[in-house]
C-alpha cells in the first residue's frame, strides 16, 4: 500500500471517527434536552398542583370566613330578637307594678307580655328546627301521601286567623294528587307560607293554594293579594333574619326565620322554591318537589 492510499485510509478513518463523535455528541445533547424537558414538565406540573392547592386553600379560607361571618350575624340577630322580647316583657312588667293602673291598662299590658312571650316561644322553636335541619344528615322520613289532605290540614290550623280577617281562601287540588316527602316537615312548609300570606294580606283579601302533581313532580303554589315585596328585596327573602323594609314588619312581628326554614326543608327534598311578588298586588310562592327518590 503506497503513501497516497495510507493517507486516504487515514483521512477517511479520521473523518468517520469525527462524524461518529459528532453524532454521539448530538445524541447526548438530545438526551440532555429530553431530560431537561422532562424535568421542566415535572416542575411545571408540580407548580400547577401547588397553584391548585393554594387556590383551594384560599377558597376554603374565604368560605370559612364567610361561614364565620354568617354565624356571627346569625348569633347577633338571634340575640337581638331575644333581647327585644325580653326588654318588652321587663318594661311592661315594671309598669304593671304600679298600684294606680286602671284595669283596662293592666289588661293591655298583660296582653303585650303574652304576645312577647309567644314571640320568644316561636323563635326558640324555629331556632331548634333550624339547628336540627343543619346538623342532622338524615332528618327526612319520606313517603307518598295526599297533598290535598295536608293542605286542608294546614288551612284548618289557620282557620281562626283567616276568618278573623275575612280572607277568602281557595284550595285547588285533585283528590288523586300525591306528594313524595317528609310529611311532618312539609306541613311546616305550608304552615309557614300560609302564615306569611295571612299576615301580609289585608282584610277581605284572597289566598289561593294550588297543587298540580304528576309522575315526575308535584308543584304547589301559595298566592295572596297582600301588599307584596319590592323587587330589589326579593333576592333576600330567604335569608335568615331578613327584615323587609315595609311597615307591616312591625305590625306582624315577623322574625325573618320562616322563609329560611322553608327553603332549607325544600333543599333537603332536592326541590326548588321560587317567589314572585309585586307591590300592592300580592305574592306567589311556588314549591316543586320530585316525585321519586333521587
Amino acid at each position: 500500500m503506497n503513501d497516497s492510499m495510507w493517507t486516504f485510509f487515514f483521512t477517511t478513518t479520521l473523518f468517520a471517527t469525527e462524524l461518529y463523535l459528532l453524532l454521539a455528541g448530538i445524541v447526548l445533547l438530545l438526551i440532555v434536552i429530553i431530560v431537561l424537558l422532562i424535568l421542566l414538565n415535572k416542575s411545571h406540573r408540580k407548580n400547577l398542583e401547588l397553584y391548585r392547592r393554594v387556590a383551594l386553600l384560599q377558597q376554603a379560607q374565604q368560605q370559612l370566613q364567610l361561614s364565620e361571618r354568617s354565624a356571627k350575624d346569625f348569633v347577633a340577630n338571634a340575640s337581638h330578637e331575644i333581647q327585644s322580647s325580653l326588654s318588652t316583657i321587663q318594661g311592661f312588667t315594671e309598669i304593671m307594678q304600679q298600684q294606680d293602673l286602671a284595669v283596662q291598662q293592666r289588661n293591655y299590658y298583660t296582653q303585650m307580655i303574652s304576645e312577647a312571650m309567644g314571640q320568644l316561644s316561636t323563635l326558640s322553636n324555629q331556632l331548634l328546627l333550624l339547628s336540627r335541619l343543619e346538623h342532622e344528615s338524615k332528618v327526612l322520613v319520606k313517603h307518598q301521601y295526599s297533598i290535598k289532605a295536608q293542605l286542608l290540614q294546614a288551612l284548618q290550623l289557620f282557620e281562626y286567623q283567616i276568618t278573623n280577617k275575612y280572607i277568602m281562601s281557595t284550595l285547588k287540588a285533585s283528590e288523586h294528587s300525591f306528594i313524595y316527602g317528609d310529611q311532618v316537615l312539609m306541613l311546616q312548609v305550608w304552615s309557614n307560607l300560609l302564615s306569611n300570606a295571612i299576615k301580609h294580606t289585608p282584610e277581605g283579601g284572597n289566598i289561593t293554594i294550588e297543587a298540580i302533581c304528576n309522575e315526575q313532580q308535584c308543584t304547589v303554589t301559595v298566592s295572596d293579594t297582600g301588599e307584596g315585596i319590592a323587587e330589589e328585596n326579593i333576592p333576600h327573602v330567604f335569608e335568615r333574619f331578613y327584615w323587609e323594609k315595609h311597615k307591616y314588619n312591625k305590625e306582624t312581628n315577623s322574625n325573618g326565620l320562616g322563609l329560611s326554614i322553608v327553603k332549607k326543608i325544600v333543599d333537603l327534598h332536592t326541590g326548588t322554591i321560587h317567589l314572585s311578588s309585586e307591590v300592592h298586588k300580592g305574592t306567589s310562592v311556588t314549591v316543586c318537589l320530585p316525585q321519586s327518590p333521587l
